[in-house]
């Protein structure tokens, strides 16, 4: 971000910096481009799922707190 001169003011972790234009503008990230960089980002980690799944933020984000919630109930 600094090689871009993309200043994160409000301490966001999760910036769309597909666009660096928008994300310098402070526009919101929208659901779309978000999954697209996490199916981006697990073919370049060489992660696969069954196909029967879906890849989306919402997934990752529900599977997770699946997975907390069984270490650490409550």
């Amino acid at each position: 971000m600094r090689e871009k001169g993309i200043k994160n003011h409000n301490k966001f972790i999760l910036l769309n910096l597909n666009d660096y234009r928008v994300a310098k503008l402070r526009y919101p990230v929208t659901q779309a481009s978000l999954n697209e960089m996490l199916i981006k980002l697990g073919n370049e980690a060489d992660i696969t799922a069954p196909k029967e799944m879906q890849w989306s933020m919402y997934s990752l984000r529900h599977t997770v707190a699946t997975r907390l919630g069984k270490i650490q109930p409550g």
